[in-house]
């Protein structure tokens, strides 16, 4: 792993932890500014969790920071967009006009953030996969089938047992429609599962179902944040 994920990593975890003890002094960053110093990443994910936390002050003078230390102008984007998204809470604000999807991913972005209860492992690699969706589009689609099957197995162990080394994941699904699940859920994790299967396998995507696709994957894992 390149040192900058590694510190997107450390970050993402320091976001959990402040995010779940309501933590507005973040103690769990100083150790990371303390090894990185100046790293735009490090005020970029301190900016998320008080955006979650809404201390909007804060969350606005971090991603201002972030937009001043990132030295990729994509990041700095995106940034930028994060501090308008705090911006507008404002009722007086005027934002700027971002396209559709750009909010859809970015939005997205934040709210797996929320997530504290799945997996450390499955919440970064839900993350930054919603942060590359628009660039390695079917990569980052096999990747929200695999944190979904992960937590499945997770929170459905008799699942894995029925089946052992022959699991299926739609096999699994169809087993789910007895848990008392919403089907609305259940739709969901289908729709996840087909376009992670349309990406692993034909290394293909449907523009058309992107949106939905991303939509369905939050709803997935907010059900698995809340079990």
């Amino acid at each position: 792993m390149s040192e900058w994920r590694e510190i997107w990593k450390k970050a993402i975890i320091a976001s959990k932890y402040m995010i779940l003890n309501n933590d507005s002094s973040a103690s769990d960053f100083e150790s990371l500014f303390h090894e990185y110093k100046n790293d735009g990443m490090l005020y970029f994910e301190k900016g998320i969790s008080y955006e979650i936390l809404k201390n909007y002050p804060e969350s606005l003078a971090n991603y201002e920071k972030a937009t001043d230390l990132f030295p990729v102008p994509h990041w700095k984007k995106v940034a930028e967009f994060s501090i308008e998204r705090v911006k507008a809470y404002s009722p007086d604000y005027i934002p700027h006009n971002y396209d559709g999807f750009y909010s859809l991913q970015w939005n997205a972005f934040l709210e797996v953030h929320k997530f504290i209860n799945i997996t450390d492992e499955n919440r970064y690699l839900a993350i930054s996969a919603l942060a590359r969706i628009d660039s390695e589009t079917t990569v980052s689609l096999v990747n929200f089938r695999t944190v979904m099957e992960k937590e499945l197995k997770n929170h459905f162990p008799e699942v894995v047992r029925k089946y052992g080394k022959d699991f299926c994941l739609s096999k699994a699904l169809s087993d789910l429609k007895i848990e008392n699940i919403d089907w609305k859920v259940l739709n969901d994790m289908d729709n996840v599962r087909e376009e992670g299967n349309l990406a692993a396998h034909e290394n293909e995507y449907r523009r058309e179902y992107l949106k939905r696709t991303i939509n369905s994957f939050i709803r997935v894992l907010e059900f698995f944040n809340n079990i």
